[in-house]
């Protein structure tokens, strides 16, 4: 609105014949937006200047208008959350599952696993006592 009250004040010192003419002419060619200047040269002829004003204010209010809604839409925006890969059960080995059976002993002779049917020191002969077995 000052931009229309200062070409008003400088008009006024120049004789025009159509000076509300000059002045809408002036608002076209100063127009920083160029969606809003090809909305008033659409206009044509017959664009007065309240008609110049109230399509420039207009295009502001609803160029503020969807400021406002792309703001809203970019906090209302959700992400998208990657779910993490499941983690894949341990598969246990033949070693792992025979060493944790509670079943099974340690062998007395050779401290091996359920080695007191095969172990090597049942048939061994004792260095010290010269008995077999232990």
């Amino acid at each position: 609105m000052n931009f229309v009250k200062d070409l008003k004040v400088i008009l006024m010192d120049f004789e025009y014949e159509n000076p509300v003419e000059v002045l809408v002419n002036c608002i076209i060619d100063r127009v920083v937006d160029p969606k809003l200047q090809e909305k008033l040269l659409d206009r044509g002829g017959d664009l007065s200047l309240s008609k110049a004003i109230e399509v420039g204010q207009q295009f502001h209010e609803s160029k503020a208008q969807m400021k406002v809604l792309h703001e809203e839409a970019h906090v209302n925006r959700v992400d998208a959350i990657r779910k993490k890969p499941q983690a894949q059960p341990r598969r246990k080995t033949e070693q792992h599952a025979k060493k944790y059976r509670p079943s099974q002993k340690l062998c007395t002779r050779c401290g091996k696993l359920d080695a007191h049917k095969y172990c090597p020191a049942k048939t061994t002969v004792c260095e010290n006592c010269k008995k077999r077995g232990h």
